[in-house]
């Protein structure tokens, strides 16, 4: 007896079909384990908290319909001393920096002499002139 022919190719390969089980094991890691953990401690807090008396409620609701009192708002004398406060810290601030800025600077040219001094030249003995043509070399 002859083989059944086998079927003509598809254009597209079909992709393999998941079982209906790992359907069911993913929409229950998604939706169902998430929502019954929700769930479960709504139900615990509410089982285990004291129940609300009706004066407490109207208390809380009392409270919350108050107007905002006015006493955070600053008088114009305030205003002034808090502006004078921060420029005041700002150019503490800016001292302190250049002076800070300052030190680098003379580090640096003190460790220039040093290395000139070193080199064996004495910029005690030169001219008015500032260009550096004019050096004198003691040995």
């Amino acid at each position: 007896m002859p083989l059944p022919p086998p079927p003509p190719p598809r254009s597209q390969p079909v992709p393999p079909r998941l079982p209906l089980r790992n359907w069911a094991a993913a929409f229950a890691a998604v939706a169902i384990l998430p929502t019954g953990f929700l769930l479960g401690s709504y139900i615990h807090e509410r089982t285990h908290e004291e129940p609300i008396s009706r004066e407490k409620l109207a208390a809380s609701e009392a409270q919350q319909h108050k107007k905002p009192s006015l006493s955070f708002a600053e008088t114009p004398e305030q205003k002034e001393a808090t502006r004078l406060k921060k420029e005041q810290e700002q150019q503490a601030l800016e001292r302190e920096r250049r002076i800070v800025q300052l030190r680098w600077e003379l580090e640096d040219v003190t460790s220039k002499m040093q290395d000139v001094k070193s080199r064996g030249w004495d910029t005690s003995k030169r001219s008015h002139d500032v260009s550096g043509s004019e050096q004198v070399k003691t040995t």
